[in-house]
């Protein structure tokens, strides 16, 4: 997925603009950024960039995403 197609998911799945992004540092199988929206709220964007990880694990995202839904329910730490 290219960048301002992200972007575009964003503002699709929030109902907001994002008025301002920036890359962070430390991601070796992704790219991650700050994003902003126009209502003043913040989200990291995590876009997996590894394609051999893909081709292995094509469904990762979701395997994050249920593991980041159960870590919600506990008292750990977690975005």
């Amino acid at each position: 997925m290219k960048f301002d197609n992200a972007l575009r998911w964003v503002k699709r799945v929030t109902g907001r603009p994002v008025v301002y992004h920036q890359a962070l540092p430390g991601a070796t199988s992704s790219v991650i950024h700050r994003v902003e929206l126009d209502n003043g709220s913040a989200l990291v964007l995590r876009l997996f960039t590894n394609r051999d990880w893909l081709t292995k694990e094509p469904d990762l995202a979701a395997h994050e995403a249920a593991a980041l839904e159960l870590a919600a329910g506990s008292l750990l730490a977690a975005p």
